[in-house]
């Protein structure tokens, strides 16, 4: 991974399935950060201003869905690409993120290809 990687922000309640991820990003040359749960992922993603956030909907506390709307209303994070990561695509659930802002979706577990094909559409290299 270069100085110059582009960030990406997994945002995500389990550590192992955001390390993961990240193990699988930084092989391929961008620079994984994890934020475990929303309120970190808020802080992160102002902080980090990454290229693109992969984003957990079913999360306690804080549900992706609510990060997202929180993301979309920040001047700093709204023009952030995030992808919505999902163990179940309830129709309902993928109209709201679609209507929130949300680019992609990824069904978890995901296989690194698909991960990677997602990443590519959404970011630039």
């Amino acid at each position: 991974m270069t100085a110059d990687a582009q960030k990406i922000l997994i945002i995500e309640d389990q550590r192992e399935f955001a390390e993961l991820l990240q193990l699988r990003l930084d092989a391929n040359g961008y620079a994984g950060e994890i934020a475990l749960g929303g309120q970190q992922g808020l802080q992160k993603a102002a902080e980090l201003q990454p290229d693109l956030i992969l984003l957990d909907i079913m999360m306690p506390g804080m549900n992706g869905l609510e990060v997202l709307r929180q993301l979309q209303a920040d001047e700093l994070t709204r023009d952030i690409p995030v992808v919505m990561l999902t163990a179940k695509t309830d129709a309902k659930v993928v109209f709201e993120a679609r209507r929130l802002g949300s680019k992609g979706f990824l069904a978890k577990p995901c296989q690194p290809a698909d991960l990677l094909r997602e990443v590519r559409q959404r970011i630039r290299r």
